[in-house]
């Protein structure tokens, strides 16, 4: 168990980490419109190439921390438990009155 938050301290710190040097990498760019040469010019740029690392290892690490961690309620997987969540309660409606379950 504590293998698996110290993993998901990790998986939170790359993904932020991804997060400002990816915005950072972009911040230069100036599109009007689709641009579908963007994604080249930002991996050109080193910070940028920096976030995607970043945001790979991130998901590494997350992936990680749920294979040493309880799949129950716990520390290892907030963000994926509660994606799960949405994704499900879209699918399933609950039951309204008179209806079976």
């Amino acid at each position: 168990m504590e293998k698996a938050i110290l993993l998901a301290l990790a998986a939170s710190f790359c993904t932020a980490t991804a997060s400002v040097c990816q915005r950072l990498g972009a911040k230069s760019s100036e599109v009007t419109g689709f641009d579908v040469w963007l994604i080249f010019r930002l991996a050109r740029r080193p910070v940028w190439l920096l976030g995607l690392a970043s945001m790979i290892l991130g998901f590494v690490f997350q992936i990680s921390a749920l294979r040493f961690g309880p799949l129950g309620p716990g520390p290892a997987h907030p963000r994926s438990r509660t994606a799960l969540c949405f994704r499900l309660h879209g699918r399933h409606r609950p039951a309204g009155k008179g209806e079976a379950a």
